[in-house]
């Protein structure tokens, strides 16, 4: 049976200048002519075409050239700054084993991040006052989990691999988590070089250009942030290829924790929020679908990890398997009348590898300038800051059981830096972390992760000052540096001190029945605004005076 792929408002009788394009039936691609002239492009004045050029091929190939941006899959990467390698320590954190510019070589064309500003991810407030003295930051959830650097050098790389792919269109995806707003991202932008590259429409209900289109007015970058805030007047109007997400995209559920239940992937409209179902929101809005397929791992009721264990079975292009992506893209497209996702994200994207059921939706059966992801799997890639190899680790998490019901997980980070050594300010951010295997044991150094500690503990019996002060002793008795502040506390020193530290911590916490060290040993709650941050170091300080009075 042959299966036709449709693209979101898709008209069967439209031409290769329509914006939605036309249905592409499996096996019966058009013709292509391969040069682009310099007339006039019709119906999108947001484009001016450059100089008459020839090309072999579009997003690696010569078939997605006249089709519309809306009517290509583009397969993205999920966390595509945070690396699960040698450079973090095969960090259980991280969502990808290689770096942005290694995944734009493998065919993926969308890479989606998070920012924050580096003064506020571990601060309950942020906002203006954080904005102010601070740098938009690649951190994964907070920057003392996992800091992939600042923005605008993560930027400059992707600009740079623009620079020498001149036939390729390229989207990312911006998770704004601390609310910056447009004129931060277009400094930021402007700093990297990358914002002349950027695809401006004219309106959020606009017509897509071809990729043919954008690739000849060399406006080749697609930048939706969510959410985009905005000053008044709006600074949108300066900086107009930014675009705020969910005027555009719609997505698809992102917590799945069981993808082989036959509801853990969906196809139903989960953000923006909306009474509208998927097949309307793209029939009568205009949305561009995407399907978020990626699965985590429960370590504790509010603690997921990335599954990279169930990675090559989740990204697998098979159609008939539940839990698969190809399933889960066909299965969409179907729902959906037809029209398949415009974008996709996965964690661990060369496994399956992923971009086999991108070329299925696209009909695109011979790719042309791309390296092959398997080769891309054993090469030395690295993060995007120092190259280093990525390893396939599979079992970080393994041994890492609460050993009970009554067991919680901690977190512990401390930074670890050699004598005389300078760390990068994203580096110095990182913590060594371990996990013990059973909370009646003192965990050892070979169960070491790079960004948090996971260490189960029994019932409290303690409040977290107490559990603080008990470490702050602990740290003062072994002789390394160390710097208590309301965000936490920074230990410094050699790796086997260190974890000496940790493992005494582990043994002490343990034995008052705590049942928490948390994030960075804040002393409170993120609910508690009664208490200022002074109000909490005294409370340590106070509990360590009359302990050695």
């Amino acid at each position: 049976m042959e299966t036709f792929w449709k693209k979101s408002g898709d008209d069967e009788e439209s031409d290769s200048r329509n914006a939605r394009g036309a249905i592409i039936p499996s096996g019966s691609l058009p013709t292509i002519t391969t040069t682009i002239t310099t007339t006039a492009i019709e119906g999108n004045s947001a484009l001016a075409p450059r100089q008459t050029a020839t090309e072999t091929a579009c997003n690696n190939s010569p078939a997605l050239c006249d089709r519309s941006y809306a009517n290509v899959t583009h397969m993205g990467a999920h966390g595509s700054a945070f690396l699960r390698d040698a450079s973090t320590n095969d960090s259980i954190a991280g969502n990808q084993h290689f770096n942005a510019t290694a995944a734009l070589d493998a065919g993926l064309r969308l890479l989606q991040v998070q920012v924050h500003h580096s003064s506020s991810s571990d601060d309950d407030d942020g906002g203006a006052a954080a904005a102010a003295s601070s740098v938009l930051e690649l951190c994964h959830t907070a920057c003392w989990l996992l800091d992939a650097g600042p923005l605008s050098d993560w930027l400059a790389r992707i600009r740079a691999w623009m620079d020498d792919h001149p036939d390729e269109v390229v989207t990312l995806l911006i998770v704004n988590s601390d609310g910056a707003s447009a004129a931060e991202f277009g400094a930021v932008f402007e700093d990297a070089g990358i914002d002349g590259y950027g695809y401006a429409p004219s309106t959020t209900t606009s017509e897509w250009p071809t990729l043919r289109d954008m690739i000849a007015a060399n406006k080749r970058l697609v930048t939706f942030i969510a959410p985009l805030t905005t000053t008044t007047p709006p600074d949108t109007a300066t900086h107009p290829y930014l675009l705020s997400e969910f005027d555009h995209v719609f997505e698809t559920a992102y917590e799945v924790t069981a993808p082989t239940s036959e509801t853990g992937f969906n196809c139903t409209v989960d953000r923006p929020s909306s009474s509208l179902s998927a097949q309307a929101a793209i029939s009568e809005a205009g949305f561009l679908p995407l399907l978020n397929h990626f699965a985590y791992r429960r370590l504790a009721a509010d603690v997921l990890i990335p599954d990279v264990d169930g990675a090559a079975a989740v990204n697998s292009p098979a159609d008939g398997v539940v839990g698969a992506l190809g399933r889960h893209a066909q299965i969409c497209s179907e729902e959906w009348g037809g029209v398949a996702p415009t974008f996709v994200l996965v964690d661990f994207w060369e496994q399956g590898p992923s971009v086999d059921t991108a070329d299925a939706m696209n009909a695109v059966v011979a790719p042309v300038g791309r390296v092959n992801s398997t080769a891309a799997s054993t090469s030395t890639t690295g993060d995007d800051n120092d190259g280093s190899t990525g390893d396939d680790d599979t079992g970080a998490g393994t041994g890492t059981g609460t050993g009970g019901s009554t067991a919680s997980i901690l977190y512990l980070p401390v930074l670890l830096a050699d004598p005389g050594a300078s760390p990068t300010q994203h580096r110095r951010t990182k913590v060594v972390a371990m996990a013990a295997s059973h909370y009646t044991t003192v965990a050892t150094p070979e169960r070491c992760y790079a960004d948090f500690c996971l260490i189960p503990v029994g019932t409290a019996h303690a409040s977290v000052a107490e559990e603080v002060a008990e470490v702050q002793k602990l740290l003062k008795a072994s002789g390394l540096t160390y710097t208590m502040h309301s965000a936490g506390t920074t230990v410094e020193g050699s790796w086997d001190d260190v974890m000496k530290v940790i493992g005494q911590a582990h043994s002490v916490v343990h034995a008052k029945g705590v049942v928490r060290v948390q994030s960075s040993m804040r002393v409170g709650t993120r609910t508690d605004k009664k208490q200022t941050a002074q109000d909490k170091v005294k409370r340590v300080e106070d509990l360590l005076a009359k302990d050695s009075s």
